[in-house]
Formats: structure tokens, C-alpha cells, sequence
């Protein structure tokens, strides 16, 4: 996990808000990302945002502390995550050549490459992750 994968998980997945109550950010509300599955490695699929107290009762009795409407409704979005994490590392894949790196933006723009290729290669991002441009 980086910035950007919890950038992810809190904008996109939960839309910033508790995976619960639906309560946002703000005010006296502090929401934290938590693994849904204690046991299992902190990846997008397994990170929920909670308010304090419910992600409190998540790490003392786990997710039987919830009903199962709220279970499913997570698992459902967790399910979407991975999907939607899935879709994108396919969408930019990119064959980079060793020569492809060595380019500057204004010979990227000149270039036979396509145009999503060429704003991941200038802005330095490649699959979701910093590229270190030379």
C-alpha cells in the first residue's frame, strides 16, 4: 500500500465516508481505515472507513458485531475495489522500452505513443505508481 492506494480507498471506495453510518470527515466526527479481515494483508480490498467506536468493536468482536445487510454491503464495495483496482493496472498497462524512459516531455508529445501512454510517462506515472524519470 502507498498514498495513493489509501487516496483510493477513501475518496473512491468509501467516497469519505463511514463505511456504517455514512457519516463524512469533519467536524467532531474522526473516521479511520481499518482491515475489514484483521487477519488478512492491508490491501484495498480489506480496508474499511469507520468512525472510531465502530472500528473499535471491529478489532474487539470482528465483523459479527455488525448485521449482515451492513456485512454484505461491505463486502459488496470491497468486492468493487479490487475490481475497479483491477480494470485500471489493465487499462495502463504500458510495454515502457528502456529508450521510452530516457525521453523528455517534448519528445513524448512528438511520439507514436498514445495519448493516455504519454500523460502517465510526463506526469511520471505508470499502473498507479511513481516511475523514477531520469
Amino acid at each position: 500500500m502507498d498514498e495513493d492506494d489509501v487516496e483510493f480507498s477513501v475518496q473512491q471506495v468509501w467516497r469519505s465516508r463511514c463505511a456504517i453510518t455514512g457519516r463524512r470527515f469533519g467536524g467532531h466526527v474522526i473516521l479511520t481505515l481499518t482491515r475489514w479481515n484483521a487477519e488478512a494483508a492491508p490491501t484495498t480490498g480489506n480496508l474499511v472507513l469507520l468512525m472510531q467506536n465502530q472500528a473499535k468493536l471491529l478489532a474487539e468482536q470482528g465483523q459479527s458485531a455488525f448485521d449482515e445487510d451492513t456485512i454484505s454491503k461491505i463486502a459488496g464495495r470491497l468486492r468493487w475495489a479490487e475490481d475497479a483496482l483491477t480494470v485500471q493496472e489493465k487499462h495502463f498497462e504500458v510495454n515502457l522500452s528502456p529508450q521510452l524512459l530516457l525521453l523528455t516531455p517534448m519528445d513524448v508529445l512528438f511520439s507514436r505513443y498514445s495519448a493516455s501512454c504519454i500523460i502517465c510517462i510526463v506526469a511520471g506515472y505508470c499502473i498507479g505508481r511513481r516511475l523514477s524519470l531520469a
